[in-house]
């Protein structure tokens, strides 16, 4: 009698002892809940930064193109004093590019550049460089004039509107 006494004292831990078991599981599952809870917000804060960057790009937009022609002449003052103020309010760097009646054939991210706003040391803006990049990118059909060897003439052209962030 004496042993089992002393057998069932020794399997008897204490108050906390005997639940360790049950803690490792609802520690698991705190860590997943928090891990979910983390995992959640940084795809919501994913989405909202490409959000601000469709808005961005397409305030942008609506400048570069508001009339549906594109002025060469005044396109660079347009550019100067609407689309770089309006990227830097926005914190978005942009180029755009212009395919005139006889470049609508071009690889992709090719064109006249006509307006951009770059780092301080300007990179070239290809392909290469925009994989890098979380990009928008807006195409518009607009009317610009165009050479045709015999003068110039209305036609349809394209413009690019690429925003992106540093």
């Amino acid at each position: 009698m004496h042993n089992n006494v002393i057998l069932m004292k020794r399997a008897f831990i204490g108050p906390i002892g005997d639940d360790i078991p049950s803690i490792f599981p609802l520690m698991a599952g705190i860590v997943l809940f928090i891990a979910t809870i983390a995992y959640a917000n940084q795809e919501f804060a994913t989405k909202t930064e490409q959000i601000k960057l469709r808005k961005a790009g397409l305030d942008l937009s609506y400048i570069a193109i508001e009339n549906g022609y594109m002025d060469m002449d005044n396109f660079p003052d347009k550019c100067r004093e609407l689309l770089t103020p309006a990227s830097v309010k926005n914190g978005v760097y942009f180029a755009v590019m212009l395919r005139n009646c006889d470049q609508l054939a071009l690889p992709s991210f090719e064109g006249t550049v006509i307006c951009s706003r770059t780092f301080e040391t300007a990179p070239t803006l290809n392909k290469a460089f925009f994989e890098k990049k979380v990009l928008s990118t807006f195409n518009y059909p607009v009317a610009t004039d165009c050479d045709t060897g015999l003068g110039e003439k209305s036609g349809l052209g394209t413009i690019e509107i690429l925003t992106w962030y540093k």
